[in-house]
């Protein structure tokens, strides 16, 4: 299937754990083939996966919703609640990342000097 992620492609899996507590259980996944050279923001692809979960399976719950006491793992890993909210607000990931755009370009201005190539 065609994804707004170019580089990168999402196949069905199917495999058959050897080992511990789950040996002999089959598992179904998604395998990620990612082209060492895309220029896809692999940053945003847990959104995709996020955005696509939830659209295919709306009961489910992917991310948790807001802990006031405890800040989930979700948000500590994204420095924020605002993306997972986002994303539970249906807002597209395309224009989650795009919030990022700034940030991203500072980074590599950042990051120039210490290159030994382009």
């Amino acid at each position: 299937a065609k994804t707004p992620l170019p580089g990168i492609r999402f196949s069905p899996i199917t495999y058959v754990s050897e080992k511990g507590k789950t040996k002999g259980k089959t598992f179904h996944g998604v395998r990620l083939d990612i082209d060492p050279r895309t220029q896809a923001n692999l940053t945003a692809v847990p959104f995709y996966v996020l955005a696509a979960l939830k659209k295919l399976y709306p009961d489910k719950v992917f991310l948790p919703e807001d802990y006031p006491k405890k800040p989930s793992m979700a948000d500590k890993s994204m420095g924020s609640s605002r993306d997972r909210r986002a994303l539970l607000e249906k807002v597209p990931p395309v224009k989650i990342a795009a919030r990022w755009k700034n940030f991203e370009d500072r980074w590599r201005e950042t990051r120039k000097p210490h290159l030994i190539y382009e």
